[in-house]
């Protein structure tokens, strides 16, 4: 099948980086006036649009080869169902294939991180204005960290953004106290990812790696055994900035 090419009056979605396209995504199946992506799943010009930008951005960061390139190619896109056949299951489909592409643009944005690895020091990536300031504060500190090669640092303050940013969000619901014991204790970190996730701030996906976080953080400040590699803070910082945009969506 051909590829359709979007229509000029359709919504332009704006790319500019591999992890823009997870929130292009996003943005698009929520935001009222591009309902056609609902209405219409992969035959919506606002969906093929996102669909041959994001094939174009892993080709241009990572190249055709790219095992990323390579995978997002191979999913499933309904490219050989009618749409007058297009029903249920299929959209169920298709609902699975949007969730395997974000996975995949995670684990490439988590490949170019690592590519621009560069003299002990970690390209940090995480949007301003978004956050409140108490955890844009602390972003600002991880920053600080990683531009100068701190890479322990930048790992063990991960982890402190991510409890706060738990904290902030409960907050913000009016429902902090679910972050507390019956005695009123703290909870552990641990625990407050699991209700996070059950309350819908986290998907499953990243409440089971933030756990991660956990064990850098605990063992960075810790254990004097543990070495914080480049590729460690990379992936930790990646992880974080990918967390932290669904605890507060744009």
């Amino acid at each position: 099948m051909a590829k359709a090419k979007p229509s000029k009056d359709e919504p332009s979605i704006e790319t500019q980086t591999i992890l823009s396209q997870i929130e292009a995504i996003d943005k698009a199946a929520r935001t009222p006036k591009l309902a056609a992506l609902k209405r219409e799943g992969p035959y919506s010009n606002i969906f093929k649009r996102w669909r041959y930008e994001t094939e174009d951005l892993l080709i241009h960061y990572l190249g055709e080869k790219s095992v990323h390139t390579q995978r997002f190619r191979q999913l499933y896109w309904l490219d050989d169902v009618d749409y007058d056949d297009y029903n249920e299951d299929d959209e169920d489909r298709f609902r699975s294939t949007i969730d395997e592409a974000k996975i995949i643009l995670e684990c490439a944005s988590v490949e170019l991180a690592r590519q621009s690895l560069a003299n002990g020091k970690v390209t940090v990536n995480l949007p301003k204005g978004q956050f409140p300031i108490e955890l844009e504060r602390i972003l600002n500190e991880i920053k600080v960290c990683a531009n100068y090669g701190a890479l322990t640092a930048s790992v063990v303050m991960s982890r402190k953004a991510v409890e706060v940013a738990i904290h902030l969000r409960f907050a913000k619901e009016g429902k902090e106290n679910m972050l507390l014991t019956g005695k009123g204790d703290t909870l552990g970190f641990e625990n407050k990812i699991e209700i996070a996730q059950a309350n819908g701030f986290l998907s499953p996906s990243k409440a089971t790696q933030l756990k991660q976080v956990k064990w850098f953080g605990d063992s960075g400040a810790h254990s004097y055994k543990i070495v914080i590699t480049q590729d460690d803070a990379s992936n930790i910082l990646a992880l974080l900035r990918l967390s932290l945009e669904e605890l507060f969506p744009a």
